[in-house]
């Protein structure tokens, strides 16, 4: 670390806080000597590893930060409790307690994090201020999402009813939408919802004999309205062929390979160990875990599923499970949901317009998320092709369901909901390089990556990424994801931290041949400009009033400047080109879009949703619609034709579940909703039991039949739709 004095470090905050108080951001190295003007302190206070920044309460009286000494032994959870012990009480706590939340949860404490969720809503909810307020949709809509996910209806209800009136900005949306969603889904549907149970046994199965028969029995199962018991998870593993057995551990054993209950009445599955980490595969949370054996001893019941024969130092520390015993302990998990990564530009789109903004048509253009039913917006106000090397374009898109942001930027940004095509990064464990990373996709939407080799440096491809993504070195932390047509993207611009969460941004893209275009970056981990493979830069200026992490200004190497202004609550208002054409967009209470105003007039958005629909209507300038609707039952019929005969696993599944109907101008003008005049998509299923919106699996015309199939290829089950 450069070390400076201490009166130097106190003018550049005072500088600092003399032009923007309420959006200062500062890091936990400035504040040496908290004892000394504690006063001048920032209200946002960005700490390396945490997810969201620390923000003082505006509401609350004064009381400055303090910051404990910094250990970099700790881990995430233990720094946060000793952020906690020191601002208890304080106007810092609502944001440490929701970062002690999702602390938590990543390292599979799932009990303690209600407790953190529910302190920082508390203690956030009244806040009226758009940073506060930000902070305290994201508690909320978290702790909502948790309860979500282990089943729980009956809070989810009451949570959602004491915020009917409420507003909700950022990921927050998506968080609160799918709790909705979910609650209908296990008042309604309860057979496809409570299915932690048997999908901890298919992950099981799966992972020990790929292909095996007894996926299949696994998969037909529906559970009852509390969900599966242990006698009924027994049952269900002799139907499939599984020889495990109910176990009650009375010491600290974790038997490795098992399904294992928790406390909180949910399944998983434990798959293998490496090292001093359990991998643990938990279709109910999305993503693979790796966990400590202190937060497996912490958060399980005792129960488990172990195999029938184990090894006889073991068979002493597991005791049987008496029936009425085990017909009393249940699973809740809910596994059904739409898969909120999927506003990539790679997923399906109603125009199907390609990425890389080749088509633009000199202004500001709209698009649909067909499957998410996500209104996105994309503009491309600069662009030029070098003669060697990527094009240089700077494209803004906006995502209404964007759910991978975080409610403050502590890095250069273009507002909540927006982003653009050189704001992509990597978010990892420092601590942990067996974890799933998460990348962050330029233009919105995010794809996850599992299976690290830590021999190769690759992770396992996925459905979602046709490139393969490699760390090719872990100080300094360095990824290569590298694509079919030889070009490859290179991560290598760290924030910096130690533990918690990471952030490594794109840094540079080299071409097939080697032309290489660069990203700069300043330490305050602002886009500084880009460098195309002949030196020509292109700038980013940052000169809003208030937050200087918001993109004001592109300018290319020709002098050719696009503008874009915010509004005051921090949104992106509008963006103006080179030739002086402006794109506006006007916003609800939140960050949904309900205009955008060309040239050619104002086009409109209206959306709608519940716990079984989401709806948005586009109205033109000339007055003409287009709406789409995505849905759990939307009145298509469920009866299919006979399924393909061959050498691969075919299931029939969801057919009028889950589609999506979308009505183009002159269908809408002609027929109005009526769903059979409107085109059907119906969407992949993933193994865990999520609709995914990479591509539709069925794409029907109006009147015509869906017809759908269950493939299995290799380790990853997906559905095929066959219209």
């Amino acid at each position: 670390m450069r070390h400076v004095s201490f009166a130097t470090v106190f003018f550049i905050l005072y500088l600092v806080l003399s032009a923007s108080p309420a959006m200062a951001f500062t890091k936990d190295s400035f504040n040496k000597d908290s004892s000394r003007k504690e006063t001048q302190l920032p209200e946002i206070v960005t700490i390396q590893g945490f997810d969201e920044p620390l923000v003082r309460q505006a509401s609350k009286p004064f009381t400055p930060l303090s910051i404990p000494q910094n250990d970099n032994s700790l881990s995430a959870i233990e720094r946060l409790l000793r952020y906690l012990d020191a601002n208890r009480n304080t106007p810092w706590e609502a944001s440490i307690q929701l970062n002690l939340g999702l602390a938590y949860y990543r390292n599979g404490y799932f009990s303690e994090t209600f407790t953190a969720f529910e302190r920082a809503w508390s203690l956030s909810k009244n806040e009226n201020k758009p940073v506060h307020k930000a902070l305290a949709d994201r508690a909320f809509g978290e702790l909502v999402r948790m309860h979500a996910r282990l089943g729980h209806a009956d809070q989810v209800d009451a949570l959602l009813a004491t915020v009917k009136n409420r507003s909700f900005t950022g990921r927050a949306t998506e968080l609160v939408a799918g709790a909705k969603e979910a609650s209908w889904t296990m008042r309604n549907n309860p057979g496809i919802a409570y299915l932690c149970g048997p999908k901890s046994l298919y992950s099981l199965l799966d992972w020990q004999k790929p292909g095996a028969k007894g996926l299949s029995t696994l998969d037909d199962y529906r559970s009852g309205e509390k969900g599966v018991n242990l006698v009924q998870l027994e049952t269900l593993a002799k139907q499939a062929d599984m020889n495990y057995r109910l176990a009650y551990r009375e010491g600290n054993e974790i038997p490795v390979p098992s399904v294992i209950h928790w406390k909180v009445n949910h399944y998983a599955a434990i798959v293998e160990k490496q090292g001093e980490l359990f991998h643990v595969k938990d279709p109910t949370f999305g993503q693979d875990l790796w966990l400590t054996a202190e937060a497996i001893n912490a958060q399980a019941s005792g129960y488990f599923m172990v195999p029938e024969i184990l090894p006889e130092n073991d068979k002493q520390v597991w005791q049987p499970v008496h029936m009425a015993q085990a017909e009393s302990v249940y699973g809740q998990g809910n596994t059904g949901s739409n898969d909120e990564d999927r506003t990539t530009c790679k997923d399906h789109q109603k125009s199907k317009a390609p990425c890389d903004g080749s088509k633009n048509p000199g202004m500001a253009d709209y698009d649909v998320h067909t499957m998410l039913v996500s209104l996105n917006i994309t503009d491309t106000p600069i662009s030029y092709t070098p003669p060697k090397g990527h094009p240089i374009r700077f494209m803004l898109r906006y995502n209404q369901r964007e759910a991978n942001q975080p409610s403050i930027f502590t890095f250069s940004n273009v507002g909540p909901k927006w982003t653009h095509n050189w704001l992509t990064y990597i978010e990892d464990s420092p601590t942990n390089a067996a974890a799933v990373v998460n990348r962050i996709v330029s233009g919105g939407g995010a794809i996850d990556y599992s299976g690290y080799n830590a021999q190769t440096g690759e992770y396992e491809r996925g459905m979602s990424d046709t490139a393969v993504l490699l760390r090719t070195s872990t100080d300094p932390i360095v990824y290569e994801r590298r694509l079919p047509s030889g070009s490859k993207e290179i991560y290598a611009f760290s924030d910096g931290a130690s533990s918690g969460i990471r952030r490594v941004f794109l840094t540079q893209k080299v071409d097939a041949k080697g032309n290489a275009t660069t990203l700069n970056y300043d330490a305050d981990l602002r886009l500084l400009s880009v460098t195309d493979a002949l030196g020509q830069e292109t700038v980013f200026v940052y000169d809003h009033v208030s937050n200087d992490k918001l993109i004001t200004q592109v300018i290319d190497p020709f002098n050719r400047a696009a503008f874009i202004t915010y509004d005051v609550y921090g949104r992106l208002s509008s963006v103006t080109d080179p030739v002086g054409i402006v794109s506006a967009f006007s916003y609800d209470s939140g960050d949904f879009v309900t205009a955008l105003n060309t040239p050619y007039g104002a086009t409109t958005f209206a959306y709608s949703g519940n716990g079984t629909s989401r709806t948005l209507l586009i109205t033109d300038p000339h007055g003409e619609n287009e709406r789409i609707v995505s849905g759990h039952r939307l009145g298509i019929s469920s009866s299919v034709a006979d399924v393909p005969s061959g050498d691969i696993l075919v299931r029939n599944r969801y057919h009028n579940y889950r589609n999506s109907a979308y009505w183009d101008k002159q269908t809408y003008k002609d027929f109005g909703s009526i769903i059979s005049k409107a085109q059907i998509s119906h969407w992949l299923h993933t193994i865990d039991n999520k609709t995914s919106g990479l591509i539709p699996l069925a794409m029907t015309s109006p009147l015509s039949m869906i017809n759908s199939t269950r493939l299995k290829t290799g380790p990853i089950a997906t559905i095929l739709y066959i219209a």
